[in-house]
């Protein structure tokens, strides 16, 4: 990746920031350089996961009219609150690449394997994962 291009994607990235005592997940998508569609959820402490296994069912009872073809978009994604599911949901529309903020990730016992999964399953569907 190009320092342009980088120095851009940390720019998105940072948009999505939150505090480290927020559980929250953040995502910006992109279609042809443009931002369309930004979402912040803040969850509570117990908060069911289930509300984010149908993604696309999620988005439309937002109002998100049917307007993306995910293959054309790139996604930015921050979490520290139910991020593998969030990832597991954009990964099923196949967008052309998702950035995915670095501190999202600790890399230890479950999330290490959850990561090589999503790994896995976007390198089936020809997807880029990069962490910024």
């Amino acid at each position: 990746m190009e320092n342009k291009e980088r120095i851009r994607v940390q720019k998105m990235l940072d948009l999505l920031d939150f505090s480290k005592e927020e559980h929250r997940i953040s995502i910006i998508i992109e279609e042809n350089n443009e931002p369309r569609f930004t979402f912040s959820w803040n969850l509570e402490q117990d908060e069911k996961e289930g509300k984010f296994y149908d993604f696309y069912e999620f988005f439309k009872k937002l109002g998100m009219p049917d307007i993306f073809d995910f293959k054309n978009t790139v996604v930015y994604v921050h979490g520290n609150s139910h991020f593998f599911i969030m990832l597991n949901a954009l990964i099923s529309k196949s967008p052309k690449k998702i950035y995915i903020k670095k501190e999202s990730l600790n890399g230890k016992g479950e999330q290490a394997a959850e990561w090589v999964y999503i790994r896995k399953r976007a390198k089936q569907r020809s997807m880029e994962l990069i962490l910024i």
